[in-house]
């Protein structure tokens, strides 16, 4: 049989397997149906050739070179099909346009089995079976010519717009089209204007390069860099013409096969070793920074485990990595088990922008990104991700790297695309599990130590408290009792200035005693209030007697009796504090004294981290971008209602404080203020602990130099009805 019929034989199988796999095993059903009508066409071209080679009869010939001709037209239109698919698998134009496509198809079908015009017979001239033209021979031409350079125009600009992975396959896809089109392209259309036709044969095999490269760029997310496979097929190439080369020179230079056939023997067994010598080499030299930063990582991974401060740990992650890298952006997302979500930290980026990734995220899995992140537990490539996962959080090209700590997801690294364009390797890959699993330990030894600590700082806090509670509980009946003559002497002045007649004084000493009664009732609300405080210390410094006279009130009325007190202790501005209530604020059920203080306590703060601020400004330790005198302190609070919850806001303009001063707020007896006699350092902790046994929360929010912000979470409870 002829040689060129079993070759052609042989195409038509390995194209129908091929077909084959991709219909039946692809996971993206769209675009592995159109890839397959594009594989198809191809073994049909190539039978049609084997066919035209093996018959003898002219008629069978013409049919079979129609078949050819019209499967090659075929070829360039499923191949535009194609990239209005790729890469998301989602049809880009309307059925209507695809079937505009292939109507050409159908007209060359027609003009192909039913007239001569293109193709009138076929000829053998000296052995060489060809084709002969008619006078329309150049429709067929031009249309393969105008459809596959849509096609590959198409592509060429979406390898403009893309980056990372997607653009790493549109080279394979651009190379293997080149590569397989300009040499079928040359044995197939253009020797045979010029009725050369001996080469036809060679079109299919010649194309399986542009075939093999476009099934590699569909069905591989992590791709090798396209010039490592250049270089190892240009070694491989290389070695193996010297290797078969050199004998058959020799052979045919000296006539004697035998030595070069010994030649041959020699140079097959030393061959593999040296492209193995100059592929480890070639390595060497293209994977040099990659091998490098492998490193670097490799060396991260061992040091990090020794570091005990958890934003210092998760700082010299993203740092350490985003430089040895060389990426355009990083960031990396910690989980916050208390809140349930998951923390945006320490961004980095050499673009001078950042990517607008949100803030926080749900950890469960009604965040879709985080479900599938929980579901692969392995670093994942952007191009894995849906594109409405893409467009929601804004990541185009890069990898994220999860660590776990057994079935919880402690947070992830997110590695934007590389400076250099470079795309992420299986061996990245490798080397950030190690990296994910190495930062996992870190970071619960991390948490160990915070929660340690916590724990300690815990128990002394409760070992002071339980000393200052037997102090308490000693002089809790002597502060009572002051406080208690005070509220009978004001309430006996009270009852005396009730029964006095004063008709016939002055207008001025009646201003006066009205003055005098608003005061005197002020002194016997704070007697009162003040008699609360000294049992509420009680309470909290031994919990078990903590009892709660709970009823409903007005969270402003507790608001403005705070504001009243602070006046009354310190003198500002009238218009320092900025009141925003909503008006649908519904009543709270709780403790009417504990709250007031709360309130008191958070503005009586604030007023003093205004003067400290306006202190600072005038000695030059804080910069201030106004003129001299223009800064004025400004104390905002805010109330209003959102799901199920009141949401109140205390925000001052005042000096604020530092990321080591924020994580000790709570903790009984640190203060910031200067002296003792200014601040015990209980302030805080009473207030959350008020907060909490209100079933409440409270965060804070506060940058040295620029102010601080309180914000209270409050459950909207209604009053338990009496049984």
């Amino acid at each position: 049989m002829d040689f060129r019929v079993i070759n052609l034989y042989i195409m038509t199988v390995v194209y129908v397997v091929l077909w084959l796999l991709v219909y039946f095993k692809g996971e993206d059903k769209a675009l592995s149906k159109v890839f397959s009508i594009f594989i198809i066409n191809m073994a049909i071209w190539s039978f049609g050739l084997a066919m035209f080679y093996k018959s003898l009869e002219p008629k069978e010939q013409l049919f079979w070179t129609d078949i050819v001709y019209v499967a090659g037209s075929l070829i360039p239109s499923a191949f535009l099909l194609f990239s209005f698919v790729f890469p998301d698998g989602r049809f880009k134009i309307s059925r209507i346009q695809q079937f505009f496509i292939f109507m050409p198809n159908v007209i060359l079908a027609v003009l192909f089995f039913f007239t001569p015009i293109i193709v009138k017979g076929v000829e053998s001239v000296n052995g060489v079976k060809g084709f002969i033209y008619g006078q329309g021979h150049l429709i067929w031409d031009l249309h393969f010519i105008a459809i596959f350079g849509w096609a590959f125009w198409r592509f060429i600009r979406m390898y403009r717009e893309q980056a990372g992975i997607i653009k790493l396959r549109l080279k394979y896809i651009l190379l293997g089209t080149s590569t397989g089109v300009i040499l079928a392209g040359a044995t197939n259309v253009v020797m045979p204007w010029f009725n050369r036709f001996e080469f036809l044969w060679l079109g299919p095999p010649l194309t399986l390069t542009w075939l093999i490269c476009v099934s590699y760029a569909i069905f591989r997310y992590r791709l090798i860099d396209i010039n490592l496979v250049l270089t190892r097929t240009g070694l491989f190439v290389l070695v193996y013409s010297i290797v078969l080369g050199i004998p058959f020179g020799v052979g045919y230079a000296t006539k004697s096969w035998f030595v070069s056939t010994g030649i041959a023997a020699l140079l097959a067994s030393a061959g593999p070793f040296v492209y193995q010598y100059l592929k480890r080499r070639s390595d060497e030299l293209l994977l040099k920074d990659q091998r490098r930063y492998q490193n670097i990582l490799r060396q991260l991974s061992a040091t990090m485990i020794l570091i005990k401060d958890m934003d210092r740990l998760l700082k010299l992650i993203v740092y350490r990595v985003a430089k040895a890298i060389k990426v355009e952006f990083a960031c990396i997302y910690i989980a916050d088990m208390n809140q349930n979500k998951l923390l945006l930290k320490f961004p980095y980026t050499t673009k001078g922008f950042f990517p607008d990734f949100p803030k926080e995220m749900d950890i469960t899995c009604s965040c879709e990104l985080c479900a599938y992140i929980k579901k692969k537990r392995k670093p994942v490539f952007s191009e894995e991700l849906s594109d409405e996962m893409k467009k929601k959080f804004s990541f185009r090209s890069g990898i994220i790297i999860p660590s776990f700590v057994r079935e919880r997801l402690l947070g992830f690294l997110i590695l934007g695309p590389k400076v250099s364009s470079g795309v992420y390797t299986p061996d990245d890959a490798i080397a950030f599990e190690v990296l994910a699993n190495q930062a996992a330990m870190a970071i619960e030894n991390t948490e160990f130590i915070q929660e340690s600590q916590k724990t300690q700082a815990q128990l002394f806090a409760a070992e002071r408290m339980s000393s200052m509670g037997a102090m308490a509980g000693g002089m809790s009946h002597q502060i009572n009792n002051r406080f208690h003559a005070i509220l009978m002497a004001t309430s006996d002045t009270l009852d005396s200035l009730q029964f006095l007649n004063i008709d016939s004084c002055s207008q001025e000493i009646k201003d006066y005693l009205k003055e005098a009664r608003y005061a005197l009732e002020r002194i016997a609300e704070n007697a009162k209030h003040g008699g609360k405080i000294v049992n509420d210390f009680l309470n909290f410094s031994q919990p078990d007697r903590l009892q709660k006279q709970a009823k409903e009130f007005k969270l402003t009325e507790t608001l403005e009796r705070a504001i009243e007190m602070t006046r009354i202790k310190t003198s500002f501005p009238q218009d320092t504090i900025e009141k925003v209530i909503a008006d649908d604020l519904p009543l709270f059920h709780g403790d009417f004294v504990l709250i007031q203080d709360v309130f008191f306590n958070l503005i009586d703060n604030a007023i003093d981290a205004i003067k400290r601020r306006e202190q600072a400004i005038q000695e030059k330790h804080v910069a201030f971008e106004g003129a001299e005198g223009a800064y004025k302190g400004r104390i905002k609070v805010t109330m209003r209602q959102d799901n199920g919850t009141i949401i109140i806001q205390i925000a001052d303009n005042g000096i604020g404080m530092n990321d080591e001063a924020k994580k000790k707020m709570f903790v009984p007896f640190f203060t910031t203020k200067a002296t003792a006699a200014k601040g015990t350092g209980l302030g805080l902790f009473v207030i959350e602990k008020i907060i909490t046994a209100h079933k409440g929360k409270i965060k804070i929010d506060s940058e040295y130099g620029q102010g601080t912000s309180f914000i209270i979470t409050l459950p909207i409870t209604q009053k338990k009805e009496e049984a």
